[in-house]
């Protein structure tokens, strides 16, 4: 086993060989940011690595939108499960560090620093000046573009099936969209929850999102139970928030999050509108009046880093290269663009929509419906 001291040479080299790693699955800009001044403090008996980092706003980045890149090549290098945290300070912090304690709470927006809070007015300007509709035309502008299929498509996994099959439902003319004689909205329609679950081939808890225990602590229930050892005590790993310790049917405790449905992924990724209908003493019947949006601008570095293989993301890169001249930008305009998503900002955005009603299901926030 790699001994526990943080200083040993083993340990700061497995943590140097993950930030080479992670260096090629992110652009310079992202990585110079939020990675390299990052330093390994400890690691504790139960594998767990404590990061530390600059300031609570690197620390809210980190477990927030890069957590699962991280943590998968740290689990990759190591060869074996491993659990991650991020702490904010120096080596001199560790003796402090309680590494059962959960992450802290998101920071508000006066906590940013200003170029931050200015992203939102950085990505408007960026699409307002980039004509998408142009550049799909250049690149291969069909019903979803070729963009789109390559590269959305590898972002949203499952999810971009169900946006592709909204836009087949649609069968109006393109290129009145391009003439603006047409919105990039589809026509509001009504769909039931069982026939999207059976477009797709999967069950409604996969559509709407659901609660899963952590498979963390269900291990280690696993392997007690196969060594007669007494269970564990119900810890947190810290991975997921919010989170809820419960008794499970056996009287058990469990920890559990919330797994985000395939609907809930492209509302929040700005590619669906929704209403809910409800039938009056059926909840099970409940059904959705559904619109897509259709005119899908580049991704970002932050959707990109999230692409699961180093091959697509030097693919994204070589496109931005190859065709983003056709529209005025290039690889280091792209590189500077911090706003996590560039959909909402697209021209003529709220032209067409009719559906407002906010689509979240998770019981954990206080909010869930489903």
């Amino acid at each position: 086993m790699t001994p526990d001291n943080p200083n040993h040479p083993d340990q700061q080299h497995i943590w140097h060989r993950v930030l080479d790693q992670l260096k090629l699955q992110m652009t310079q800009a992202t990585f110079d940011t939020w990675l390299k001044e990052t330093m390994l403090i400890s690691v504790d008996a139960d594998n767990v690595y404590v990061i530390a980092v600059q300031n609570s706003f690197a620390k809210d980045w980190l477990e927030n939108r890069l957590f699962n890149t991280i943590h998968r090549t740290l689990a990759d290098i190591i060869g074996t499960a491993v659990s991650l945290k991020f702490v904010e300070g120096t080596p001199e912090d560790a003796a402090r560090f309680d590494s059962t304690m959960p992450p802290t709470p998101v920071v508000t927006p006066d906590d940013l620093p200003l170029d931050l809070r200015l992203s939102d007015a950085k990505a408007m300007r960026f699409v307002e000046s980039v004509d998408f509709e142009h550049l799909w035309l250049k690149t291969g502008f069909t019903q979803v573009p070729d963009y789109a299929i390559r590269y959305w498509r590898t972002y949203l996994g499952r999810a971009f099936d169900l946006w592709e099959f909204l836009l087949s439902e649609d069968k109006r003319d393109v290129k009145k969209m391009l003439q603006k004689k047409l919105p990039y909205w589809t026509p509001t329609k009504r769909y039931s929850y069982r026939g999207l679950a059976s477009v797709l081939g999967c069950g409604r808890p996969t559509l709407t999102g659901r609660l899963v225990p952590c498979w963390i602590y269900e291990r280690q229930k696993k392997e007690a139970r196969e060594a007669e050892e007494p269970l564990p005590e119900a810890t947190c790993c810290g991975k997921y928030y919010p989170r809820q310790m419960r008794p499970n049917g056996q009287s058990e405790m469990e920890c559990v999050h919330w797994l985000e449905g395939i609907l809930e992924r492209l509302y929040r990724e700005g590619l669906v509108a929704v209403q809910r209908v409800k039938h009056h003493g059926k909840p099970r019947a409940h059904e959705l009046r559904l619109q897509a949006w259709r005119l899908v601008p580049v991704l970002t570095p932050f959707q990109v880093a999230q692409f699961r293989y180093e091959l697509d993301r030097e693919r994204h890169k070589s496109w931005i290269q190859m065709y983003g001249h056709l529209c005025n930008f290039d690889l280091v305009t792209w590189e500077q663009m911090m706003a996590e998503s560039l959909v909402i900002y697209v021209p003529g955005y709220e032209w067409g929509r009719e559906l407002f009603d906010v689509y979240q299901n998770n019981p954990l926030l206080g909010d869930g419906m489903e």
